[in-house]
C-alpha cells in the first residue's frame, strides 16, 4: 500500500511539473469579458537573434495584436502574456483547455522562428470553444522561406478563426442569432483559405482545417434550426438542403 501511494504521489508530482511548464498569462485577470491570449513569438535556436532580429520578433506580436482588435470588434480584451509560451502542441490537454475556457479565453496565439536570421516558422492558435466539438482545436501553421515574417503578417488564419471562435461561444450560450453571422464570417474565410494552394508540410494541418470546416458546417446548420424555432427569426425564409441540412444566408 506504501508502495502504491508513494507511486501515486510521485506521478501527481511529475504530471504537476509537466502542466506547470506553461506559465499562467502575466496579463490575465478576472471579470466577464471574453480574453483572447498572445504569447511571445520566440526563437527556438539556441543561437541568439539579432537585436533586428528581435525587433522584428516583437513587430510581428504587435501586428497580431493590432489585427485580433481589429478583427474582435472591440469584443474580447487582447491580452499579451509575457513569458508565455506552448513547448508544444500537448501542452494543451484536458485541464489546460478548461482553466482557459472557465477564464473565458476564446483563443490563444503563439509564434516561433527557427534560427537567428528567422527565415523558418511557424504561428500556433488554440481555439478554445472548439476544443470538444472538433476532432482538433490546436492548428500550427508553419510558414517557410525568406519572407516568414511577411506571410505570418497576413494573417489568413486570425480571419477565420477569430470570428469563429466567437461564434461558437455564441453557440455553446445558445445565443443562436448572435452566432450564426459570426460563424458564417469564420466558415467563409476558412473556405476561401483551403482553396489556396497548400505549402509544403501543411498536409496535416489542412486537413485538420478540412474537418474544422466540415464540424462547423454542421453547427451552423444546427444554429440556424434552432434560431428558426423563435417566432419572427430572421431565418425563418431560409430552407435546408435536400439531405436537410441549413447552410449559411448568401446575403
Amino acid at each position: 500500500m506504501a508502495k502504491v501511494l508513494w507511486f501515486l504521489t510521485l506521478a501527481c508530482l511529475l504530471a504537476g511539473q509537466a502542466h506547470a511548464q506553461l506559465i499562467t498569462c502575466s496579463s490575465s485577470a478576472g471579470g466577464a469579458a471574453y480574453k483572447i491570449f498572445v504569447d511571445e513569438v520566440k526563437t527556438t535556436s539556441t543561437t541568439p537573434a539579432s537585436a533586428a532580429k528581435l525587433k522584428d520578433l516583437s513587430g510581428l506580436r504587435d501586428f497580431v495584436v493590432a489585427d485580433l482588435r481589429n478583427l474582435t470588434d472591440g469584443q474580447a480584451s487582447i491580452l499579451r502574456c509575457d513569458k508565455r509560451f506552448p513547448r508544444d502542441s500537448s501542452d494543451f490537454d484536458d485541464i489546460e483547455v478548461n482553466s482557459l475556457d472557465n477564464q473565458r479565453v476564446l483563443l490563444e496565439v503563439w509564434g516561433a522562428v527557427e534560427g537567428p536570421t528567422a527565415s523558418r516558422g511557424s504561428l500556433g492558435f488554440v481555439l478554445i470553444p472548439a476544443w470538444k466539438l472538433t476532432p482538433s482545436a490546436v492548428y500550427v501553421v508553419p510558414r517557410n522561406g525568406a519572407s516568414f515574417l511577411d506571410q505570418a503578417k497576413q494573417g489568413t488564419e486570425l480571419r477565420a478563426f477569430a470570428p469563429l471562435v466567437r461564434g461558437i461561444r455564441a453557440y455553446r450560450n445558445n445565443a443562436y442569432d448572435e452566432s450564426i453571422p459570426l460563424l458564417c464570417r469564420g466558415t467563409q474565410q476558412l473556405e476561401a483559405l483551403l482553396q489556396k494552394p497548400s505549402q509544403p508540410g501543411e498536409a496535416a494541418l489542412r486537413a485538420a482545417e478540412q474537418s474544422l470546416l466540415t464540424n462547423m458546417g454542421k453547427i451552423v446548420s444546427d444554429a440556424i434550426a434552432k434560431a428558426r424555432a423563435v417566432p419572427g427569426s430572421r431565418y425563418l425564409l431560409l430552407r435546408p438542403t435536400a439531405q436537410g441540412q441549413f447552410t449559411c444566408p448568401t446575403t
